[in-house]
């Protein structure tokens, strides 16, 4: 008959929750934890008819139908249903329900035991200890005070037997433990996946130092701490700095601290993360910055070892030295560079000019001299224009025509015109073309 609770209290029923449990007593052994029926152990000595089966995380004692067809009888039930000569009460055989039943072995039946941790199920007050923080409450099982580990297991270190701790820990009073006193037990994320550790190492990433920005914590197996790249950009593991930085220009990259750390090569520094030429007037030694530019169109920038400066933005008249100057004309001789600008003065030869004061001066009135490139040469005189206040003196008509005749008289005849009188000679047309013209340089004369 299954489900009947064990009623014998047993010395050897010492595994799991049993032997050495503190809250028990070691007066007597517990019955042990299970998980299935193999995790229970039937007693050295025992009667023909009993076995052993695991029912809700508990061992108890069943009847072997298959041992004991027939079931037990009243004059065998010492040899039929007996637990042991340590059990604290005697197991009777009861008759089966009817007279062609089988007997059963009666596991409940405590009323002839002494010194059984208890009497009752569930146990009377005060027969049991209090549970542990693994333990569920106790139930009275063939006289014996019993626990089972508390659900769920998962991620805890409490158990039903060794198998659901893991490693070398094993299972005691329903809580995972270790034999040695300078280990610890780690609880694992599934039923039998925990580890014992040394005391001072870690169960979890979490219990180990955090590092720095780019890594992760990690836990071994054994309890050791360690780190790794947490994927970060600029994060790498030594085994793949090759991917995990990307490359620079004119660096190299080492994984230092899970961290992509760049060197520049040789004769570049850092800015921010680019390496700059050394030697360049936009990063002049040590800077990150541009070298200053001259005051002139003439000056550009340059950059010798390691410091700034200034030199010829070009040729001629641009220079850096005056051996760099080149003459526009045949007036012109080099004298100087100042400011990286080539300075020229006159040969001194004729025609030739440092200042129009060198020149000689033009004979027309609007023009000015000049000196254009060390050459004489003149320019208009601004707003100058010729002299007009004196205009031009008259035609002299006393001179240029002669008076005319009067003697002749003149008179005018005909019809619809004008003519002259007397004869058809030409002198009254002279008198006429005369009088004509006098009275043309009056009327200019007025104007």
């Amino acid at each position: 008959m299954f489900g009947l609770r064990l009623t014998a209290c047993l010395a050897l029923f010492v595994a799991g929750c049993g032997g050495n449990d503190p809250d028990v007593g070691s007066s007597t052994s517990a019955l042990a934890s299970c998980n299935a029926n193999t995790d229970c152990t039937l007693p050295a000595t025992h009667g023909t008819c009993v076995a052993v089966t695991c029912t809700n995380h508990a061992c108890a004692y069943t009847m072997d139908d298959t041992a004991c067809p027939t079931g037990c009888t009243a004059p065998t039930q010492a040899a039929d249903c007996n637990l042991g000569g340590l059990s604290c009460f005697i197991v009777k055989c009861k008759p089966g329900s009817s007279p062609s039943a089988p007997g059963v072995c009666d596991f409940s039946d405590y009323s002839v035991g002494t010194g059984c941790e208890c009497t009752a199920q569930p146990p009377m007050p005060g027969e049991c200890a209090a549970p542990n923080s693994c333990q569920n409450a106790a139930a009275c099982n063939s006289a014996t005070c019993t626990y089972t580990a508390k659900q769920p297991l998962l991620g805890s270190s409490c158990c039903n037997v060794t198998s659901d701790c893991g490693g070398t820990a094993t299972c005691a009073a329903n809580t995972c433990g270790c034999a040695s006193a300078s280990d610890k037990f780690c609880a694992g994320a599934t039923v039998g996946n925990g580890r014992c550790v040394p005391t001072t190492g870690c169960c979890l990433p979490a219990d180990c130092p955090a590092g720095n920005a780019c890594q992760a914590r990690t836990c071994s197996a054994a309890g050791v701490c360690g780190v790794q790249s947490n994927g970060n950009a600029g994060c790498c593991d030594p085994a793949s700095v090759a991917t995990d930085c990307p490359a620079r220009a004119h660096a190299t990259v080492a994984c230092t601290a899970n961290t992509c750390v760049y060197s520049c090569d040789s004769g570049f520094h850092d800015c921010s993360g680019v390496c700059k030429d050394d030697t360049s007037p936009q990063s002049c030694g040590t800077m990150c910055s541009a070298c200053p530019t001259g005051g002139n169109a003439c000056q550009a920038a340059t950059c010798s070892a390691g410091v700034c400066g200034l030199g010829a933005a070009g040729a001629s008249p641009c220079c850096d030295t005056t051996a760099s100057c080149t003459p526009a004309n045949s007036c012109q001789q080099a004298t100087a560079c100042t400011n990286n600008m080539c300075v020229f003065a006159s040969t001194g030869a004729a025609g030739c000019c440092n200042s129009a004061a060198d020149c000689p001066t033009p004979t027309e009135a609007c023009l000015q001299a000049d000196c254009v490139a060390n050459q004489c040469a003149t320019t208009p005189v601004a707003g100058c224009t010729a002299d007009l206040a004196t205009p031009p003196a008259p035609d002299d008509l006393a001179v240029a025509v002669a008076p005319p005749d009067l003697s002749t008289p003149v008179s005018i005849a005909g019809g619809g015109g004008c003519s002259f009188a007397g004869s058809a000679s030409s002198s009254g047309a002279t008198a006429f073309v005369a009088l004509s013209l006098l009275a043309l340089a009056l009327r200019r004369r007025r104007a």
